[in-house]
């Protein structure tokens, strides 16, 4: 297992140096890196990217921090006001 968060050549499982491994042999084979990021997507899942796509799919987790952000600017200014 990898340590979410960490790219595989900051990581010294067994599984990073296999993909490690990998992406050079696919490299090797002509394979662009928009390539070779679509092959490993659809044989480990989005998962295994350290940055996610930002597309529909995944847009809430992209937009999440800044939506918590104005809620919670909202309720203070809102509270702010009681006094």
């Amino acid at each position: 297992m990898t340590c979410q968060n960490q790219s595989v050549y900051d990581s010294d499982s067994d599984f990073a140096k296999d993909i490690t491994t990998l992406v050079e042999d696919k490299f090797k084979e002509g394979l662009s890196e928009k390539e070779i990021k679509v092959f490993l997507t659809k044989r480990y899942g989005e998962y295994i990217l350290l940055k996610p796509y930002f597309n529909i799919k995944n847009l809430l987790l992209w937009l999440f921090p800044f939506i918590l952000l104005i809620l919670s600017l909202g309720f203070f200014i809102k509270g702010l006001k009681k006094y």
